[in-house]
């Protein structure tokens, strides 16, 4: 039919006319809308959100490993890749492993909460990336340095838990801090 059809079958009452009528809504479907006061992140946004993460996390990992190589100090002359290198980490005691894998873990959750704290609006997949990111970082260093075997077992526990840990206190804190008063 074209348009013309259709009016002259509303005229004649041939046809229903429902341009005055409501649109119909099925009690099973759901619509929703865009609320115009949802904070959206921006693309810039979300990647500065997951690089300040990453490098927030990176920093904590180098700071807290650091007392572990201050405790546990490297022979002089020795090189990452070496034998002898390979022997000095076999003969750390379990101390040393253990504030390694701490490292990370406060790593993963500074990393999950500043990236939280800069994009709110993508608070859990933004942690989540950060997470595995550093997740991947940790695969990478497990295979071109030699770690215990339990390292392995540690790997996901303490990458993406932390990760989504931080998320969560990130989104805490701003639900727990009273709004800030509005001028009237």
């Amino acid at each position: 039919m074209l348009a013309a059809d259709v009016s002259t079958a509303v005229e004649t009452g041939l046809a229903p006319d429902t341009s005055s009528r409501a649109p119909v809504k099925h009690p099973n479907l759901k619509t929703t809308t865009p609320s115009p006061n949802r904070n959206r992140d921006s693309m810039g946004r979300i990647l500065s959100a997951v690089f300040l993460g990453l490098l927030a996390g990176g920093f904590c990992v180098g700071l807290i490993q650091s007392i572990s190589i201050s405790q546990h100090p490297m022979p002089e002359g020795t090189k990452p890749g070496t034998p002898e290198f390979k022997e000095w980490i076999a003969a750390l005691p379990v101390s040393a492993i253990v504030i390694v894998e701490v490292a990370h873990f406060v790593g993963s959750l500074v990393g999950g909460f500043i990236a939280t704290k800069i994009a709110p609006a993508n608070a859990p997949r933004l942690a989540l990336v950060v997470g595995c990111v550093m997740l991947t970082f940790g695969i990478l260093n497990l295979l071109s340095i030699p770690h215990p075997l339990w390292c392995w077992g540690t790997l996901l526990l303490v990458y993406i838990p932390p990760a989504l840990l931080g998320a969560r206190l990130a989104t805490k804190l701003d639900q727990s801090l009273p709004a800030a008063k509005k001028p009237q």
